[in-house]
């Protein structure tokens, strides 16, 4: 049985979701053959008659070796935005974070990754408790990407076990946008919706 409730009245709510390590590069280590390189959140510049090079420092996580990734390459000093090179010059660490989790620069380096299953989750809006007698809309905000499943979240903010979430996804009491036939198979992603029916969200 499909469970009835409306996403006009639901209250909206967001959850932010921001995993606390960078991805994990999977490559073979020459010296250890260990295949995990983890981000020191560090850069090495390179100057050399007015060409730029700079790399975000990568260490093997079993001996120490260390791996770059490119950043910039051969690149006028006066082609770099001045605030981006200050701060990689001071090892600024968002900046370090950004640069660990932009596709453009690892697709570029040919590497395969494995995202952070390790996150922290804020409730930026909305009260779900409030929500208990007209459902919840709940909307994700994850600016970078995580190895968490729609099953793995519902369960630890809400105190459900999987079974029992199971059970009210199978009657229809949760859905997502894009919809999809299993929803609590799918892995998060940012923006996407969550409607919760009332029964989902009983203590």
């Amino acid at each position: 049985m499909v469970v009835s409730h409306r996403p006009d009245r639901m209250e909206p709510v967001v959850w932010r979701i921001t995993p606390l390590t960078t991805p994990r590069i999977h490559r073979h280590c020459p010296h250890c053959g260990d295949r995990r390189f983890a981000s020191t959140d560090r850069f090495r510049l390179n100057a050399n008659k007015q060409r730029i090079d700079a790399w975000l420092i990568y260490r093997c996580e079993s001996c120490e070796a260390t791996w770059n990734l490119t950043i910039l390459s051969r690149t006028r000093q006066g082609d770099i935005d001045p605030d981006l090179f200050e701060r990689m010059t001071r090892n600024d660490t968002e900046t370090a974070r950004a640069c660990a989790f932009d596709p453009e620069l690892l697709s570029r380096a040919g590497v395969r990754t494995a995202a952070s299953d390790q996150v922290r989750i804020d409730h930026t809006s909305g009260d779900l408790a409030r929500a208990r007698s007209t459902g919840a809309r709940v909307r994700i905000d994850m600016r970078h990407p995580c190895r968490l499943r729609l099953d793995q979240l519902l369960a630890t903010q809400l105190a459900r076990a999987r079974s029992s979430l199971a059970r009210e996804a199978t009657r229809g009491a949760i859905t997502v946008s894009p919809a999809h036939p299993r929803p609590l198979s799918r892995p998060v992603r940012d923006q996407m919706i969550i409607l919760l029916a009332p029964s989902v969200l009983e203590p």
